[in-house]
């Protein structure tokens, strides 16, 4: 028997998938006057981790295999062979070791993770040092200078949760669709004779003037702080008075790129800022990513209901899904969302599988034939692809992409 070292290669590539109002992101900035929110665009951030294991091995043991995992942006094709995706809010490692008769020094194994939690990641600021061959850009909202908490701010004595009011109920017969979107003048492409759509949002509270006035416009809040805090009051009252009868509360609170907020702060700011439309309109609890990292996605929403203590005014729950195309795992997920919600009604107000385009293709035609015909999804009220931009339902110009099509006029 003979030493020999053993290099374990630990690869794990993070695709900073940024696209929209939460995975939302890109390098380079822009301005949003209206808004005064920044579009921010993120490149792929690699990250390797060397991991060297010494141990005792006979010559005729296995050589140790090499695992790369690969994350890419979801109308992209994926590497040969088609790699699964990490869960990218959180930095992975995967690592093998080999294994013989005699003693192996042990390896401390990275956070478990499973495919079923990639979200998108961070915002990041900075370029990639080696950006990836294929990328794709999208603008989206993200606040500048958030994750200003509520915690200092008086609970109200008694405010039942639900029950608040507004008429919009779950749709039916594949009227669920709608237009998550930052540039209003490329909606109407969306909606030519036929089209399934019938409601849109864009992470903002106002819509952009180039959208159509026919379609429906549902508001955000985002979150709380000095860049939407001073025009959400009125806001929310034009809003009313133009017909609105919901309205979304504060976005991915869960993530540390975007509202990025504590339940217990965030459920004093939900209380502060949402409560007082109550039975005006239907409210969202603050949309959650897919993550099954602890703090984050449905353990998180679970833990911002406990905070509320029933005080919170939330009639419906907001989810989003990023991960590769498996129609049963995404339907899954939103029961679980859906018993996490306390029973309440789902809205997915950003999904998009990781895939090629024919993959996006299928997955869109199983999971919308469930969502729109299925009785035992009932509970999902609405959903909208992430998102209405070039690189995903929009092929270029004004053309819609394979999936675009599927998404606005498919059956």
């Amino acid at each position: 028997m003979h030493f020999q070292k053993l290099t374990v290669l630990a690869s794990a590539l993070l695709a900073q998938e940024a696209l929209a109002g939460s995975a939302h992101r890109f390098a380079h900035r822009e301005y949003h006057d209206k808004k005064d929110v920044v579009y921010a665009h993120t490149e792929v951030e690699t990250v390797v981790e060397w991991v060297t294991v010494t141990a005792w091995d006979p010559p005729e043991s296995q050589p140790t295999k090499v695992v790369s995992v690969f994350k890419g942006h979801h109308s992209a094709p994926p590497p040969p062979p088609p790699p699964p995706p990490p869960a990218p809010t959180t930095t992975s490692t995967s690592s093998t070791s080999s294994s013989s008769s005699t003693s192996v020094a042990p390896v401390v194994p990275a956070p478990a993770t499973t495919l079923a939690t990639s979200i998108k990641p961070q915002v990041q600021v900075a370029q990639a040092s080696q950006p990836p061959a294929l990328k794709a850009e999208a603008n989206v909202d993200v606040s500048v200078g958030l994750g200003i908490g509520g915690g200092s701010v008086s609970t109200p004595a008694a405010s039942p949760t639900g029950s608040t009011g507004g008429s919009s109920g779950a749709p039916s017969g594949g009227n669920k669709r709608g237009l998550a979107y930052n540039q209003g003048n490329l909606l109407s492409a969306f909606l030519n004779s036929g089209t399934k759509c019938n409601w849109s949002y864009n992470w903002g509270q106002t819509k952009d003037a180039g959208a159509p006035d026919s379609l429906e416009f549902v508001p955000m809040m985002w979150g709380p702080g000095p860049n939407h805090e001073p025009t959400w009051p009125s806001s929310a009252e034009k809003a009313i008075a133009a017909g609105t009868k919901d309205f979304l509360s504060f976005n991915e609170c869960d993530h540390p790129g975007q509202c990025n907020m504590s339940p217990s702060d965030t459920a004093a700011a939900h209380i502060r800022l949402m409560n007082p439309y109550q039975g005006r309109v239907r409210i969202s609890a603050p949309a959650i990513t897919n993550s099954n990292s602890p703090g984050q996605g449905i353990d998180w929403l679970k833990q911002f209901f406990a905070a509320c203590n029933g005080k919170c005014a939330v009639d419906f729950c907001a989810a989003h899904w990023y991960s590769p195309a498996d129609p049963d795992e995404f339907l899954s997920h939103m029961v679980n969302v859906h018993n996490a919600c306390q029973g309440k009604p789902v809205w997915i107000t950003e999904f998009a599988p990781f895939g090629s385009d024919d993959q996006i293709d299928a997955f869109l035609k199983k999971v919308m034939n469930a969502m729109d015909n299925d009785p035992k999804y009932n509970f999902i009220e609405r959903y909208s692809y992430f998102m209405v931009g070039p690189g995903s339902m929009i092929s270029s110009g004004t053309s819609l992409s394979s999936y675009g099509k599927t998404f606005a006029y498919g059956s």
